[in-house]
């Protein structure tokens, strides 16, 4: 165990099921997420995956630059929303 790349694997599981650990329940898993919801690029490891604060759903940077107020998922102040979301009338 006194490998580096044997505390890197570890940390690195650690740090992934906090992070599906602290997701909102709505959010589709990381591990769902092969391509982006809007423009159907597929992700690669350099290509970040972000959710829609609103849907759930995981975008791309490009298809989730926007920010909104998403009260009824508890976010009141502007976050991440994809551009569907965005164009939407109303709260969200």
């Amino acid at each position: 165990m006194n490998n580096p790349l044997s505390y890197v694997f570890i940390l690195s599981c650690f740090t992934d099921f906090v992070k599906e650990a602290a997701r909102p329940s709505y959010w589709v898993s990381d591990q769902e997420i092969s391509e982006c919801h809007g423009c159907k690029k597929t992700f690669t490891p350099v290509m970040s995956r972000h959710h829609c604060r609103a849907c759930g759903q995981g975008f791309c940077h490009v298809c989730s630059d926007h920010q909104r107020a998403v009260p009824s998922r508890g976010w009141y102040h502007p976050v991440r929303v994809c551009q569907s979301c965005n164009l939407r009338k109303g709260d969200l």
